[in-house]
């Protein structure tokens, strides 16, 4: 196994490679992005493609994507025209990210239709146990919501703090 700077970078390629699929990250940009964090600056195309084995085509495709994404911005070198690229958001904001999809694509509708279930089975005379039930069943996911907004905030004070450099 790699060790110091290399093997930092391989770790953090592989890491993002595994578990990228979490902040909503293409499959072929995951190690890109993982390259991005850990170079010690910005990257042109040339030099990700090179430390991938990549086509530049297929990392200028995945790049675009990801700066799409919000995760990568371009930036310019003085001195030299091509364009170079650095991961955008802190880890912080990434896990941000991450949560506000998972919310948005899975929790939110599941508790949407429960709500929408709930008001339909009171409103049906047959339905009343069920509404009872529903109704036993959304009195225990408040608590779930209430920890989910504290977290949310816990991640926006620290982004915060990241920011300012202060952390």
């Amino acid at each position: 196994m790699a060790t110091g700077y290399e093997g930092a970078r391989q770790d953090l390629m592989d890491a993002f490679e595994r578990h990228g699929g979490a902040l909503g990250i293409p499959p072929n940009s995951r190690r890109i992005l993982g390259y991005l964090y850990a170079a010690a600056g910005p990257a042109s195309l040339d030099a990700i493609a090179g430390a991938l084995g990549a086509a530049k085509s297929g990392v200028s495709l995945n790049v675009r994507a990801l700066e799409e994404l919000g995760l990568v911005r371009r930036v310019r070198v003085a001195g030299d025209r091509r364009d170079y690229y650095e991961a955008h958001l802190t880890t912080v904001a990434a896990y941000a990210l991450a949560v506000d999809r998972a919310v948005a694509a899975h929790i939110a509708p599941l508790h949407d239709a429960f709500a929408r279930a709930e008001e339909m089975l009171a409103a049906s005379a047959e339905g009343t146990a069920a509404a009872e039930r529903l109704a036993r069943e959304r009195r225990g996911r408040e608590p779930f919501f209430a920890l989910l907004a504290q977290f949310k905030e816990a991640l926006a004070y620290l982004r915060s703090k990241q920011e300012a450099g202060e952390i």
